[in-house]
């Protein structure tokens, strides 16, 4: 008797750890977050597929990998989100998403050429400094702040983010 327990032990100690797999090594989880699969079923890298336009100049993104700019990209690949920004208190540019999406607030400091999402529907473009609770969307790279100010600082931009 005491051995069947014993055995039953055994057993059950084996099949509970025989499914698990090292816990540490999440790199085949990384890779598959930041991939979205096309229509025609090949992965294609979300990031390096979504674009932006400011008044349609072609402006290079540092996309986060994060839920939202993977939902951001799904929306885009569906239709092109097309936002009519206003400039707010000299250091941003903000405009109206055309749906609420997913958030993962956190406090931070916001800089110049930094993307966020405000409220899970207000796009916001820095070409000042604030600190805030925000979700980064990314950040505009190949510009000084100089050139950042000259890009944004204008009373409204026309924001056009779309998958390609």
């Amino acid at each position: 008797m005491k051995s069947i327990i014993i055995s039953s032990i055994l057993i059950l100690f084996m099949i509970l750890f025989s499914g698990c797999k090292n816990l540490e090594d999440n790199s085949d989880i990384e890779k598959t977050n930041s991939k979205i699969i096309s229509d025609g079923g090949k992965e294609m890298d979300y990031i390096d597929n979504l674009h932006m336009l400011i008044d349609g100049k072609k402006v290079d993104i540092l996309w986060e990998n994060n839920k939202t700019v993977k939902e951001i990209a799904m929306y885009a690949k569906s239709k092109r989100i097309k936002i009519k920004t206003s400039k707010y208190d000299n250091f941003e540019q903000v405009g109206k998403l055309p749906k609420t999406f997913n958030s993962d607030d956190k406090h931070m400091k916001a800089s110049p050429g930094d993307i966020v999402l405000y409220s899970g529907n207000q796009l916001v473009l820095f070409f000042g400094n604030n600190s805030w609770s925000y979700t980064k969307l990314g950040k505009i790279s190949g510009f000084s702040n100089k050139e950042l100010t000259d890009l944004l600082d204008d009373d409204e931009k026309i924001i056009e983010i779309y998958f390609e």
